[in-house]
């Protein structure tokens, strides 16, 4: 919850009975932000800000919150590892074989030594969103359909 200005003697009092209130508190710091926490999904909020010249009571519904990706959707799909020769066309296919669109922020592709299993390369993906049933693919600028390179 963002707010602007401070005032001395303001206290904060969560009465849904759910969540922690922390962050910046608006008794000494001017223009900051008021995070709650811990909100059970099934209960709504009710916080009141106490001054000594002002009450304001702040309430809402229970947070919605967005179920976590699952991951294990995403499958290798299609490898070209370096072959004998001059051969640069390497790659990785990525498959997304769920029902819904997959964010791939924040994941990476490891690169193993298959002789000794230390990885040797990572690269991190695109931050693309990877529709359900399409591909990504990870490989060199020769790869006819590569998406990152």
């Amino acid at each position: 919850i963002p707010y602007v200005g401070s005032q001395a003697g303001v206290t904060i009092f969560n009465f849904s009975g759910s969540g922690t209130v922390g962050g910046d508190d608006p008794a000494v710091v001017p223009n900051g932000t008021i995070v709650i926490s811990g909100i059970d999904e099934s209960l709504s909020y009710d916080l009141e800000f106490s001054a000594p010249c002002d009450l304001i009571t702040l309430s809402g519904p229970a947070p919605i919150c967005e179920p976590p990706p699952d991951y294990t959707v995403l499958v290798i799909n299609e490898v070209d590892y370096d072959n004998a020769g001059s051969d640069t066309d390497e790659f990785v296919e990525i498959l997304n074989t769920g029902a819904v669109d997959i964010d791939l922020t924040g994941l990476s592709l490891q690169l193993w030594n298959g002789s000794n299993t230390t990885v040797y390369n990572t690269i991190a993906l695109d931050p693309v969103v990877l529709a359900a049933g399409d591909y990504f693919v990870v490989g060199s600028a020769t790869v006819p359909n590569v998406d990152q390179v």
